[in-house]
């Protein structure tokens, strides 16, 4: 277990380390404030659902999810997420790259590790889209593709339809 879990915060800070590095190209959002100022974070709460594919040891699977995340600039944000479903439980850190968006329709690409307790290790990515109600209040909706490194590649997919809270 200690293996697994050394693997990927040394897998996510090597995928991570370019994202931190990112300059924002248009200027349009510029962040002169420190970097706790509350206007760069978001955290938000939903439904997953996890289905498994091949010998993964995870059915068919609901619950909830949580998610923290910080803005480096208008295009990446950092962040970590926990899943609770019926018989799996997850954390993965990754980063969303916000290559286009329209007022309300924020649409993203997601990537990163994630690590389901006891069942299944491994990198993932993704895409999905923010809906967002006003300044602060989104819908989020995201569908990812988790490669397991255990014995065998098992796929885990994965969607999670949320709210979020930014600042």
């Amino acid at each position: 277990m200690r293996r697994k879990v050394s693997m990927l915060l040394s897998a996510a800070a090597m995928l991570l380390a370019p994202v931190a590095s990112a300059q924002d190209c248009r200027g349009e959002m510029e962040y002169d404030s420190a970097y706790l100022e509350l206007d760069r974070w978001y955290c938000g709460a939903g439904a997953a659902m996890l289905i498994g594919q091949g010998g993964a040891k995870i059915a068919h699977a609901g619950g909830g999810a949580v998610c923290f995340g910080s803005y480096l600039n208008e295009f990446w944000a950092l962040e970590i997420a926990a899943e609770q479903c019926e018989n799996a439980t997850g954390i993965s850190g990754g980063a969303l790259w916000h290559w286009w968006g329209y007022e309300r329709l924020d649409p993203f690409f997601t990537f990163g590790l994630k690590d389901y307790i006891e069942k299944h290790c491994g990198p993932y990515a993704g895409a999905g889209t923010f809906w967002h109600l006003d300044e602060h209040w989104s819908l989020r909706f995201d569908c990812t593709l988790m490669a397991g490194l255990e014995d065998s590649c098992d796929f885990m997919y994965g969607f999670m339809l949320s709210l979020r809270r930014s600042w």
